[in-house]
């Protein structure tokens, strides 16, 4: 699955990278801007630590191997919770920057990501390396008394793509029905609506394997997360500015992105 999910990022990198230079770095910076690259090329930094992660000699000091798990689980939380602002503020704009999402926002991120980042450090520091029996394949990291408290950090976040799904969904619902062309609003609506659902999909999944599933396959679509993070969040920012774009082209008038 880590080997799918990078051919999956660099295949969608190389898709989208002309979108990339026209309607991002041309653009003028500002946070989106920002947060949209960073969301863009964390993932790359996360993949290359895996692969040092999965392929070294686990036979070697453990303290590397300490040290690159912490540093990886870390920038994977980091990264997510970038990811997650962007779309939050996707959802906080189709509802037009409502008073009550604009306080309520913020406190629903805080909390939700207070708890991963709590569970997951008390996960990390529950993880111990070994170096591997002799029996075992020397490749790769080795590693023993992981806590289960781990899933508290899928919870989290499944609560918290539930939550933007609703928001989504009540806002976007009537809006699609008495669309029939392509427009702006109806790009962020579908977009909004489609990878928000696959995003919870994907926590649910991760919940239920570490729920019901032997440890050897608590990570078994982590990776794969990660990287559908980057590719979905990034394509709805893409969407969004092309259609602006040709909306803008088509009327002749200047739109703020």
């Amino acid at each position: 699955m880590t080997v799918a999910s990078i051919v999956l990022l660099v295949y969608d990198y190389m898709l989208t990278l002309d979108s990339e230079l026209l309607l991002i770095w041309a653009s003028r910076w500002n946070l989106v801007k920002a947060l949209f690259l960073l969301v863009r090329y964390m993932p790359f930094i996360d993949m290359a630590l895996l692969t040092f992660y999965l392929t070294r000699n686990g036979t070697a000091h453990t303290a590397a191997c300490g040290i690159t798990f912490q540093t990886s689980a870390w920038l994977f939380a980091v990264g997510t919770s970038v990811a997650e602002i962007l779309l939050t503020i996707r959802t906080w704009a189709c509802w037009d920057k409502a008073q009550w999402l604009t306080i309520g926002l913020p406190i629903f991120f805080l909390v939700n990501w207070a708890i991963v980042y709590v569970f997951l450090g008390l996960f990390i520091r529950s993880v111990e390396f070994i170096r591997p029996p002799r029996y075992a394949n020397p490749a790769g990291c080795f590693h023993v008394g992981a806590n289960p408290i781990f899933v508290a950090c899928w919870a989290a976040i499944m609560v918290y793509h539930a939550g933007l799904l609703l928001l989504m969904g009540i806002r976007g619902f009537s809006t699609l029905n008495g669309m029939r062309k392509e427009t702006l609003s109806k790009v962020v609506y579908r977009d909004g609506l489609i990878y928000y659902f696959l995003l919870f999909g994907l926590s649910l999944g991760n919940l239920v394997i570490i729920v019901c599933l032997p440890y050897r396959y608590v990570n078994l679509f982590t990776t794969l997360e990660r990287v559908m993070y980057s590719v979905l969040t990034c394509r709805a920012i893409l969407h969004i500015r092309k259609q602006n774009m040709f909306e803008t082209t088509s009327w002749s008038f200047d739109l703020s992105v």
